[in-house]
């Protein structure tokens, strides 16, 4: 039987010092394995822990969680577990994010166990369960369960996964507030954080992060990703994209407008000056001086 619960990190800064290797195994697809990195802290008679920073190659928007197993078979120790966190040096601020339980067995046999430890009372009920390969499967708001005969080996890999879930759901939230920020700011640096928002999603952001071939993975992670809404999440974030992307190209077509009118009106006044030269008879150094003026009002150097 396996229990953990998974934390954010909230200031990236405070495992400067934690040795971070790169992640091993396929699960995750190359764009995301390669991108992401883990870790450990001390652990405990009662606690293991693993770091797992995502997406390290943008340094600005990179996510760091906190996966906590728990050794022992206790009915809920999250109170006590925070206490810990709280006493570790530099770890800093932190936010709860899910619990993960998994167990080897029959559905019956394991029901009361995840219905404690997840939602702290007894009312998960079989009809919760799905089915995922040869496991069944139940998200709710607060943790995901995974019960199956044979099943254990894996549940590193699923805490991982939701890891990723929850990850995913701090860029999306950051990115609906950045982009927020910038309609507040009436496109102040509108284009900037287009780009910036734009690369990242393009480079990182995907609907199932999980190799097609493990299939199991791929369910469980769908099952908690469903429960938390993110595809609601990604598509509020791309029709503020969307948003952010017309109003650059309405601010260029405006730029372009007063830059086009700026020069008709140049090219205008070019023609009086020429027919002044002819009618009036104007100093090579008048010419020269009215010349340069002229320059300088249409912005060429």
């Amino acid at each position: 039987m396996g229990k953990a619960y998974v934390y954010e990190l909230m200031d990236a800064a405070s495992i400067a010092n934690v040795a971070l290797k790169d992640v091993q195994g396929k699960f995750f697809i190359e764009p995301i394995r390669t991108s992401t990195q883990t870790g450990v802290l001390p652990e405990t008679d009662l606690y293991k822990f693993e770091l797992i920073q995502f997406f390290t190659r943008t340094k600005a928007k990179a996510v760091t969680m906190l996966i906590c197993h728990l050794k022992t078979d206790q009915a809920n120790g999250q109170a006590d577990l925070e206490d810990h966190l709280r006493a570790i040096n530099n770890l800093g601020p932190f936010e709860f994010r899910y619990k993960v339980f998994g167990a080897s067995g029959s559905l019956q046999a394991s029901l009361e166990a995840a219905s404690l430890f997840i939602r702290g009372s007894r009312t998960l009920a079989e009809s919760d369960f799905k089915n995922a390969a040869t496991w069944q499967v139940a998200a709710d708001a607060n943790g995901v369960a995974v019960v199956g005969r044979g099943y254990g080996s894996n549940f590193e890999k699923d805490c991982r996964s939701v890891a990723l879930c929850f990850a995913y759901k701090s860029i999306l939230n950051g990115l609906i507030v950045d982009l927020s920020k910038v309609g507040l700011a009436k496109g102040a640096n509108a284009e900037t954080k287009l780009k910036e928002w734009a690369y990242f999603m393009s480079a990182y952001y995907f609907v199932l992060p999980i190799s097609q071939h493990t299939n199991a993975l791929c369910e469980i992670y769908s099952a908690v990703n469903s429960r938390q809404k993110l595809a609601i999440l990604a598509a509020e974030a791309t029709e503020q994209l969307q948003l952010l992307a017309k109003l650059v190209r309405l601010e260029r077509t405006e730029e372009q407008s007063a830059r086009d009118k700026k020069f008709q009106i140049g090219l205008t006044l070019l023609g009086l000056f020429i027919g002044m030269l002819q009618i009036f008879q104007l100093t090579p150094e008048i010419v020269g001086k009215s010349w340069h003026a002229w320059l300088i009002w249409l912005g060429v150097n």
